[in-house]
Order: structure tokens, then C-alpha cells, then sequence
């Protein structure tokens, strides 16, 4: 089997200064992928000290550019079982859909991609009060 040309991560992310991690994840019946709250310390390899300035919750799909709609849904679908929008959920201030849109270099140092989202994914985003940011990489393989 070979790989796909494109591959693609798509994340959830709510934020906002009072959000709690815990409680986001009790209201919407899954565990962050990563999360924090604003003033939690954290060391990155190079040994500083980070001190968040703004709590996190987020959740990461993996797969192949071809099933954006599909990752997307399916983060959507934690939003929509908790019956909420993202303006209801606690210490929730704003949030975002991230798709990072992958692909190796063809021979001559290019390459392409098609990304589709359908209406109805456009429509669920809309619905729980969400934006989509997408960024397209053509990497080195």
C-alpha cells in the first residue's frame, strides 16, 4: 500500500483565561488531546520556562487529506452530544478548527493537493460557533 500524496491533521481548539481542561473534558466526554490552563508552567527542551498565557483544550485527528470532512465531523460531534455551541462552554472565549494540510515534494521540488469540505461540515462549524483555519506545507520527504 502505498502513501498518501497528502496527509493532514485537523484539531479542535477551545481557549479562553478561565478555561478549565477538566471540565471541558467531563462536559464534552473525551480526553484532550493536550491542554492547559492559563499560568501553568511548562520547560521546553532548551530548559526555559514557558508560563501559558491563556488556558488550551485541544483534540488531533490524523489522516489523509481526503477525510478532512470526515476528521472534522468527528471532532464537530463532541460539540453537538454535549448540546452546546462553543459560546456556552465554560470558560470557552473563542475556538477554532485547525487543518494542517501536508505533502511530500514531487520530483521537481513541488506539489499538490486537494482539500474538500462539504456543505454540511461548513454548516456543523457554523452551527457551534466555529472558524476554520487551514495551512498547506509542501515538505522535503
Amino acid at each position: 500500500m502505498s502513501e498518501p500524496d497528502c496527509t493532514c491533521q485537523v484539531t479542535l481548539y477551545l481557549k479562553g483565561d478561565e478555561l478549565q481542561p477538566d471540565v471541558l473534558t467531563g462536559i464534552l466526554g473525551v480526553d484532550a488531546t493536550k491542554g492547559h490552563e492559563k499560568g501553568d508552567r511548562r520547560r521546553l527542551p532548551s530548559g526555559s520556562e514557558v508560563i501559558e498565557k491563556s488556558g488550551m483544550w485541544k483534540l488531533v485527528r490524523h489522516g489523509d487529506a481526503s477525510d478532512v470532512s470526515s476528521m472534522v465531523e468527528d471532532l464537530l460531534r463532541y460539540v453537538h452530544e454535549a448540546g452546546r455551541t462553543v459560546g456556552d462552554l465554560p470558560g470557552v472565549e473563542f475556538g477554532f478548527v485547525d487543518v494542517l494540510v501536508m505533502r511530500s515534494t514531487d520530483g521537481d521540488g513541488g506539489g499538490s493537493c486537494e482539500l474538500r469540505l462539504t456543505a454540511a461540515v461548513a454548516g456543523s462549524l457554523a452551527k457551534v460557533g466555529l472558524a476554520m483555519e487551514v495551512t498547506f506545507a509542501v515538505v522535503k520527504p
